[in-house]
């Protein structure tokens, strides 16, 4: 099998296109700061209120994947992601 410089290029603009953009890391780190805060003033392990995974989802689209906490860890995290652009 012989890549040459053109598919080499195809396959990093494929890998590219998974990693989160900046605002995304930046929601990602807030609502990591909440849920940490939250986590520890409740006494209980962060990944309860939301999974690293869960807080990628989040990060990306708040309005589409909050329907996957339950109420409570919605109400813990309030969305702090809308506050970073």
């Amino acid at each position: 099998m012989n890549l040459d410089d053109d598919d080499d290029s195809v396959f990093e603009r494929a890998l590219r296109a998974d990693l989160p953009t900046l605002a995304e890391q930046k929601r990602f780190l807030a609502i990591r700061q909440v849920r940490d805060k939250k986590a520890a003033e409740l006494q209980i392990d962060a990944t309860l209120i939301a999974s690293r995974s869960t807080m990628v989802l989040l990060s990306q689209d708040w309005d589409k994947y909050k329907t996957d906490l339950m109420r409570w860890q919605r109400e813990l995290l309030e969305n702090p992601a809308e506050k970073v652009q």
